[in-house]
């Protein structure tokens, strides 16, 4: 059985136009987002192809055929949500390279710190192998004779009964 060429296409399009009825779009909420988008130099071309389809939505309209201006209405709601998108990624992404360049950053602070640390523990160790080495330097010679007690350090040099 062969099957009208015409058939596919018009279940397409009942199928497409099925979501538009679902979905119509409000024609204020997009113009509110788009006024705010407006400004956005990073949106302007997906703004603009909004702007484009609300006027070709109008002319439509104002033309008697709805069907098509919910069409170019919901064509319109879609670039702004396009913008919205593109906007929100800009977002992500500048947060996204302020996120890793806090990471580069703590990042060279532990290996500065790793290296400190590495350069105490070195001279900590050298400093307890000098001590083990005067410790057993110390031991391997004869103690000191303990000093001699010698007269009053004060009276050197001096008469006995002279007066300061």
């Amino acid at each position: 059985m062969r099957t009208h060429p015409v058939l596919p296409l018009a279940l397409a399009a009942l199928l497409l136009a099925a979501p538009v009825r679902a979905q119509t779009p409000d024609v204020a909420e997009v113009e509110r987002v788009l006024a705010e988008l407006n400004s956005k130099a990073a949106v302007a071309s997906e703004v603009r192809k909004a702007q484009e389809a609300l006027e070709r939505a109008r002319g439509t309209r104002a033309s008697g055929d709805a069907r098509h201006s919910q069409l170019l209405e919901r064509l319109a709601q879609l670039w702004t949500e396009v913008a919205r998108d593109i906007l929100t990624a800009i977002e992500a992404e500048e947060k996204a390279r302020t996120a890793q360049r806090t990471l580069l950053d703590t990042q060279e602070q532990i290996e500065r710190e790793r290296a400190l640390l590495e350069e105490n523990l070195a001279r900590r160790s050298r400093a307890q192998l000098e001590l083990k080495r005067a410790q057993e330097e110390a031991a391997s010679k004869p103690p000191l004779p303990p000093p001699k007690e010698q007269g009053s350090k004060g009276n050197k040099g001096r008469k006995k009964g002279a007066k300061r």
